[in-house]
């Protein structure tokens, strides 16, 4: 499973917004942060596959 950094990840995000997302996770998480996890990580993962590699 994947976390909050990883399927809100924008390139125009503040290098300090992983963190904070991370942060919301731990003090935030249950079951519908659990499944909203789960459906966007397929978007995130072809969002990646994407990208141009650097």
């Amino acid at each position: 499973m994947t976390g909050l950094a990883q399927v809100r990840r924008d390139s125009a995000l503040p290098w300090d917004e992983p963190l904070l997302l991370d942060q919301h996770y731990v003090e935030h998480h249950g079951m519908g942060l659990d499944a909203e996890l789960l459906l966007r990580t397929p978007a995130a993962l072809l969002r990646a596959a994407r990208r141009p590699k650097r």
